[in-house]
């Protein structure tokens, strides 16, 4: 059964990991059969979306955690989170508060995300 606090953990390895693009512990935090949709409907495999990681495609120029929240299912968790993002993606600048959703899985002792998603949210008034 999961705990929250490995949760918690867990999620501040892997925003540290995206941040600083990591790519050994977005590795490791990243199920081999993992899917996530990215903020332009993409859906990536963990090889592509390591890939962006390794080629320098995405870099993050600012990276703040507005809010977040966990709900525990078992072995399972989900997490909700808004980051305030800027920074270049294949060549181009980006900003904006983005949405992202994660479930992350215990199997075999380890916990790793399985599924994600990430949406650019309005401008805030």
């Amino acid at each position: 059964m999961i705990e929250k606090e490995d949760i918690i953990n867990h999620e501040k390895q892997l925003l540290n990991a995206m941040e600083s693009g990591n790519v050994e512990t977005l590795a490791r935090l990243l199920h081999s059969q993992m899917v996530f949709t990215n903020h332009e409907g993409r859906v990536l495999s963990k090889a592509q979306d390591l890939s962006v990681h390794i080629s320098g495609q995405l870099r993050f120029q600012q990276f703040f955690l507005k809010e977040q929240s966990i709900r525990l299912f078992g072995d399972t968790a989900v997490v909700n989170l808004v980051l305030y993002l800027s920074g270049t993606y294949e060549g181009k600048f980006f900003n904006g508060r983005f949405r992202y959703s994660r479930v992350w899985q215990q199997t075999d002792g380890r916990l790793q995300v399985i599924a994600a998603t990430s949406v650019l949210l309005p401008e805030e008034n």
